[in-house]
């Protein structure tokens, strides 16, 4: 009689945990959880982690015990992606505000911010929200257009970190793929043609064009194309006789 009330006194300190025991685990009830973490705000810092600040609004105990029965349980602020790849680490146990910073991910795309509670019998997850990780890397290129490629049909080649570019001159169509490139990855389904430059200029020998390709924080892949008369002219800071930016969402 007495193992069956101490028992249920521990069934009692530890209601939700050992509420839900067995082989199964259940992710509805954030109801730990929320009982210790409050997120605040998840974001890329300017070394490339993602840094996550939120309050413990009670200490948390990894190996609690009551009546002789003790169980281990992790608490864990996490991002994962849509590769299912997952970086995580155990919150500060202390009462207080803090910021935690997770290592460098080398995925272009949307990081999933996540607070995870676990026993051996028992888990919750609570979604903060989404970051977009992105390299900061700005790619500059240029192409002097030859007489051969003025009367004929060519392609321009350039690549972004994850991302690689093919500009078609003649039918104003890039065509933009995933890559593992510079020690990135992206979502492999990302492909797209498209006509993104539908006023640029039919090539004419010397023509002189800039490419900039990028990312920003919005979830954007951006190629911006400058055309100048001549090489001459791009050196004289003349005006482009074109100038158009195309973006493409890879927030996966």
């Amino acid at each position: 009689m007495k193992k069956i009330v101490l028992v249920m006194l521990c069934l009692g300190l530890f209601g939700i945990v050992f509420g839900n025991a067995g082989t199964q685990k259940a992710y509805a009830s954030t109801a730990v959880i929320d009982s210790y973490v409050k997120i605040y705000s998840a974001f890329k810092a300017t070394d490339g982690r993602i840094a996550i600040y939120y309050e413990m609004l009670q200490s948390f105990d990894k190996r609690p015990c009551a009546g002789g029965i003790c169980i281990n349980q992790d608490l864990t602020l996490e991002y994962t992606n849509i590769l299912n790849q997952r970086q995580a680490i155990s919150v500060n146990t202390t009462k207080g505000t803090h910021i935690t910073y997770l290592p460098e991910s080398k995925y272009v795309g949307n990081l999933v911010v996540n607070v995870r509670f676990n026993t051996t019998s028992y888990s919750e997850i609570k979604r903060h929200g989404v970051v977009f990780n992105y390299p900061s890397t700005v790619t500059v290129g240029f192409h002097t257009t030859t007489a051969l490629e003025a009367v004929g049909s060519y392609v321009v080649q350039f690549t972004l970190p994850a991302i690689a570019f093919e500009l078609f001159p003649q039918s104003r169509i890039i065509r933009v793929v995933a890559v593992a490139s510079a020690g990135w990855a992206t979502y492999s389904g990302i492909t797209a043609s498209v006509n993104a430059f539908p006023g640029l200029p039919q090539p004419v020998a010397g023509q002189y064009t800039k490419y900039t390709s990028w990312y920003t924080s919005d979830g954007n892949v951006n190629v911006k194309i400058e055309v100048f008369n001549s090489k001459a002219a791009y050196n004289n800071n003349d005006l482009p006789i074109y100038n158009s930016t195309f973006s493409k969402p890879v927030n996966y």
